[in-house]
């Protein structure tokens, strides 16, 4: 006997005779629009000013304006990759490492030694530039911090 198909191994093969038609049609149907652009020399396309690198856009705020901190300690997760669970479940994660690096961006953010002053002044700063003052942090108050997990 000849060889042999699976159920996968047909749409694998099946996948491509069904899609290549339609995205035939797609681009047959896009060509007249965007085929004039990319066929014009490059001397008659309008391009948008080169970026300047290292311009900050915006205005710098906060205690230290335009400070960025950034924290990384592989020790944070164990997490072996796709298959082993997820990065961000308790289990994958060290919690110790994560309290070093978020301490470690608290005292840099804040410009003080220890969690504690940093924090206050994080909160008068943002009070006082809020219009309520220099005023630290009063029990039952919320504190929100974004997270910007790049990687």
């Amino acid at each position: 006997m000849g060889h042999r198909t699976d159920r996968r191994e047909f749409l694998k093969i099946m996948g491509g005779a069904v899609i290549a038609p339609c995205a035939l049609r797609t681009a047959a149907a896009f060509a007249p629009g965007y085929g004039s652009a990319f066929a014009m020399p490059p001397q008659e396309l309008v391009l948008g000013p080169d970026q300047v690198p290292n311009q900050p856009v915006g205005v710098a705020r906060g205690l230290h304006p335009g400070r960025v901190v950034w924290a990384h300690d592989p020790r944070a997760t164990d997490w072996e990759g796709p298959g082993h669970g997820h990065w961000w479940e308790d289990g994958h994660t060290n919690q110790a490492a994560v309290d070093r690096m978020m301490s470690g961006v608290v005292q840099t953010v804040g410009g003080k030694a220890n969690d504690r002053k940093a924090w206050d002044s994080l909160i008068k700063h943002f009070n006082q530039t809020h219009g309520n003052r220099s005023v630290g942090y009063r029990k039952g108050e919320k504190v929100a911090i974004k997270v910007n997990l790049v990687g």
